[in-house]
C-alpha cells in the first residue's frame, strides 16, 4: 500500500501510479497500475497492489521502480523512484549421520550431512562436536561456510569407537537472513558393533591369512615328506639284496 500526497500548490489531474515489475521476481495479482482523476492540494491518495513472489525467489531486499504521471496546470508531470520490499525466509537445517567402520575399539569415520530445507541460506556455519562413546582423532571444530537453500554440505571426523551405543552430539552455529546468530544442538544416537557382529553384517571381512598360511605350510610339509619317502625308496632299490 502506497500513499501519494500532493505537496504542490494546486490540484493535479489524471494521476497514474504504476509499478515496473520487469526483470523482478514478482507478479501483480490484478493490475500493477492505478489512477485517480483528481488529487487536490495537500490531499493524499492510497494505492494498493497485491504482489506474488516467484516460486524461486531469494529472500532479501528488493527495489521496485515506480512512475507517477499527472497533469499540473495543464502541463504534464512525472516522478520516478523505487519502493523497498523485504522478502522474508529462514534456514531450516536437518542433519543426517553416517558411519564408516563402526566397530568397537577400531578406527572409523563419522560424516554429518547438513541439509537446508528452508527458504534462506544459512551463512557462516560452524560445527563443534562433543564426543560421547567415541574418541575424536581429528579436530572437534570445523568451519563449513554457507549451506544454501535446497542444498547440503558435509563434514567428516576420524574417530575411535569406545562404546556400543554412542551418541553424536554437536552444536551448529550459523547466521540467518537478518544476521542473527542461531545455535542448534543435535544429538544423534547410532550403533557400534563388536568385531564378530561386524563380520556377520559384512562391515568388515574376516581375514583368511592364517588359513592360507596353514595350507601353505601343510603343502610344504607334505612335499618334504614325499621327498623323504621317495629318497628312502631309491636307497632301498639301489642297495644289493643278500
Amino acid at each position: 500500500e502506497i500513499v501519494v500526497e500532493n505537496n504542490l500548490d494546486d490540484q493535479v489531474d489524471d494521476l497514474l501510479f504504476s509499478l515496473d515489475l520487469a526483470n523482478l521476481p514478482f507478479i501483480a495479482v490484478g493490475s500493477s497500475a492505478d489512477s485517480v482523476l483528481r488529487l487536490r492540494e495537500e490531499d493524499d491518495q492510497n494505492f494498493a497492489f497485491i504482489l506474488r513472489p516467484a516460486y524461486d525467489i531469494k529472500p532479501g531486499d528488493y527495489a521496485i521502480p515506480y512512475t507517477i504521471t499527472y497533469t499540473y496546470n495543464d502541463a504534464p508531470g512525472k516522478r520516478t523512484g523505487t519502493i523497498g520490499v523485504h522478502v522474508g525466509g529462514q534456514p531450516e537445517l536437518n542433519f543426517v549421520l553416517s558411519q564408516d567402520m563402526p566397530v568397537l575399539n577400531m578406527q572409523g569415520k563419522l560424516t554429518i550431512k547438513i541439509i537446508n530445507q528452508g527458504l534462506a541460506d544459512a551463512r557462516f556455519v560452524s560445527l563443534r562436536v562433543i564426543p560421547e562413546g567415541f574418541s575424536l582423532l581429528s579436530d572437534s571444530e570445523t568451519y563449513i561456510g554457507t549451506v544454501s537453500s535446497d542444498d547440503f554440505e558435509t563434514s567428516s571426523f576420524d574417530v575411535s569407537f569406545n562404546e556400543l551405543k554412542p551418541t553424536f552430539k554437536a552444536f551448529v552455529d550459523y547466521l540467518d537472513l537478518d544476521n542473527k546468530k542461531i545455535t542448534t544442538k543435535i544429538e544423534i544416537p547410532f550403533d557400534v558393533y563388536t568385531k564378530e557382529e561386524a563380520i556377520k553384517k559384512g562391515i568388515i571381512k574376516q581375514s583368511n591369512t592364517g588359513l592360507y598360511l596353514g595350507i601353505v605350510v601343510g603343502i610344504i610339509i607334505l612335499w618334504l615328506l614325499w621327498r623323504w619317502f621317495a629318497k628312502r625308496r631309491r636307497l632301498r632299490a639301489s642297495t644289493p639284496q643278500n
